[in-house]
């Protein structure tokens, strides 16, 4: 079939498709903002990243430490709180917008590859799509990161008019500042290039003959795409050197994820590791405490990763028969719609999703390899093939989240639009065998991969957990126990429901209670600094100022750097009239914290041998 390329005035498509997204995601939000019982209360991840935008807004544009998480959304995000001044309904707009904007660039990338109906029925299955609509509103890397990749595709789509050393460069600017929010586009870059040099290599050069016309031109189509990359990667590095010390290309999180999917008990999903508390600020120091408690030393950020990659090379090499099964089953899972690989939200959603996901993964996955073996492989098709595959081998190197898998989703409507174009076709010819072997496929398709959903007991623990933690910060502490207790009683041993009801017996005044759950707490892992810091606390309010004091003095060791450590820990010597140690974590706290420095000058002058 002859493709009639759409015309350059031709605006109504895109502009009825973004309306299309735009109200549909509106919607979205009213509704939530009006039944979703835990609107206001996002889960951990989405607060780390506003935290960390906001430190970055208010100046902090350097950063004081290694990066242990990927910092291109915090530093997109803290952009959008300059710009809004803090006003949240302006930074869910913009999210909102841009997600609206990436259902236009699918259009766009479907009609530059397929035929008209295929491009218009993409664009409306973005926008319709239940996994996108959620994640615009969450406020989470994803419509950033999906509109990253998408403009990466489209420059490859139109590589031939891109001739320039400064255009070149630009893509390879973009595909770096991508890499520091998505991993998979680092393996996309090696991949592309791989297939850009066996493309674009002339034909003596194919013929094994050295040719100087050919080293000239692969130098002038690689050499701008290459130093883009490593300019980023570079400037990321050095910028982690500077503030921690180590040559860390982009983030600190890799050896510990590394490990998380790859180790005797991984199950090909993220699982939280018993030893580190379930935030993402928890992984970042845990984390760090862990690799050091193992170890017996102190490590550097470099060392911390290296410590984690290494446990996880060792569960490989050691036992490569339950590796291979573990990579069967990442494979599987990759192509599978498990609610183990869900956020904590879009699980407490799982009934919406459900009546509302017109277009579910199980539907999309076969239809889009369809759609893959009806393009053959043609050339304008490669960029996608290797978003996507790129996104599969991330999985097996890591492990499966919904989260990153949806960043691929807007290749696989496109290529699932086509296959749909096509039977559509098939069937107005009155061609029936291809379209009873379709439906065939997609039988056997949905016998393989058949969807996962969570144990209802499980799914009752994560939203009794969250409740609680709604109730508490709305200050109602019987509700808030009540839905801990549940939680503890779903999970007997739940560190985190232990600390939560610690917290909230504190909260109400029965500090013998919550001691006794802290206890607990720290008898199955010595290092959960939140217990730690709250049994410090306890032990204080209770009149125990020594063992309140060893406590804190376990927990300079282990978080030398926190501030309500130091604090707390300046503040008891004090009261014991230690003031040695006194006037050394305040003094520690003062370079932390120079802003404290007018109070805790005046704490440290009052304290006297």
């Amino acid at each position: 079939m002859t493709e009639i390329k759409p015309s350059q005035k031709d605006f109504t498509p895109p502009a009825t498709i973004f309306l299309a997204a735009f109200l549909l995601r509106i919607f979205y939000w009213i509704f939530l903002k009006n039944n979703y019982f835990f609107y206001e209360h996002p889960g951990g991840d989405v607060l780390y990243y506003q935290q960390w935008a906001k430190d970055i807004a208010r100046g902090d544009w350097l950063g004081s430490e290694t990066f242990w998480g990927l910092p291109l959304y915090p530093y997109f995000l803290a952009v959008l709180e300059r710009w809004s001044l803090g006003n949240g309904f302006f930074i869910r707009l913009a999210h909102i917008f841009l997600g609206s904007l990436n259902c236009v660039l699918v259009y766009l990338i479907a009609r530059r590859i397929f035929q008209k109906e295929a491009a218009l029925l993409s664009g409306f299955l973005t926008a319709a799509s239940f996994t996108l609509i959620h994640y615009d509103w969450l406020m989470v890397p994803v419509p950033l990161l999906i509109f990253c990749g998408l403009m990466i595709v489209l420059a490859f789509l139109n590589k031939d008019k891109i001739k320039t050393w400064q255009a070149r460069g630009i893509v390879g600017l973009l595909v770096g500042i991508t890499a520091l929010g998505d991993g998979k586009i680092l393996i996309f870059a090696v991949l592309a290039l791989i297939y850009l040099f066996w493309k674009e290599r002339p034909a003596a050069g194919r013929q094994g003959r050295a040719s100087p016309a050919a080293g000239k031109k692969i130098v002038k189509v690689f050499l701008p795409l290459v130093m883009g990359v490593f300019i980023v990667l570079g400037l990321t590095g050095l910028r982690n050197k500077i503030v921690g010390g180590d040559w860390i290309w982009v983030s600190a999180q890799n050896g510990l994820s590394f490990y998380v999917g790859n180790n005797p008990r991984a199950a090909g999903v993220f699982e939280n590791p018993d030893f580190i508390r379930p935030t993402h600020g928890g992984q970042d120091e845990d984390q760090v405490i862990a690799a050091e408690a193992l170890a017996k030393r102190k490590l550097s950020p470099a060392q911390v990763v290296q410590f984690w990659r290494g446990r996880a090379l060792c569960f490989i090499t050691n036992d490569p028969m339950n590796y291979l099964r573990l990579l069967v089953r990442k494979f599987k899972l990759f192509f599978t719609d498990t609610e183990y690989a869900y956020d904590i939200d879009m699980l407490l959603q799982r009934d919406w999703k459900r009546y509302l996901d017109i277009n579910p993964l199980p539907l999309v996955f076969p239809l889009a390899l369809m759609g893959i073996f009806l393009a053959r492989l043609r050339e304008e098709t490669v960029p996608m093939n290797i978003m996507i595959l790129s996104q599969l081998l991330f999985t097996l190197i890591f492990f499966l989240t919904d989260r990153h898998r949806a960043t691929i989703l807007p290749f696989l409507i496109i290529y699932e639009s086509r296959a749909l174009v096509w039977l559509v076709g098939q069937a107005r010819l009155k061609r029936i065998k291809p379209v009873l072997a379709t439906v065939g496929a997609l039988i056997v398709f949905a016998a393989i991969f058949r969807p996962q959903n969570m144990a209802q007991a499980q799914a009752a623990f994560y939203r009794v957990t969250k409740s609680g933690a709604v109730y508490e910060r709305r200050k109602d502490f019987v509700k808030a126990r009540e839905q801990y207790a549940r939680a503890l009683e779903l999970r007997p041993g739940d560190t985190n429901a232990m600390y939560n009801l610690g917290n909230t017996c504190a909260a109400a005044g029965e500090l013998a209670l919550a001691q006794g759950y802290y206890e607990k707490i720290l008898s199955l892992n010595p290092e959960h600094v939140d217990a730690l810091f709250n049994l410090g606390f306890v032990l204080r309010e209770e009149g125990a100022d020594a063992r309140s004091f060893a406590i804190l003095q376990r927990l300079v060791h282990l978080q030398p750097n926190s501030p309500d450590v130091l604090f707390q820990a300046g503040q008891i010597a004090s009261k014991l009239g230690d003031c040695a140690s006194a006037k050394n974590y305040f003094e520690k706290l003062i370079r932390i914290k120079p802003d404290f420095t007018r109070g805790l000058r005046a704490m440290m002058d009052s304290c006297r041998p």
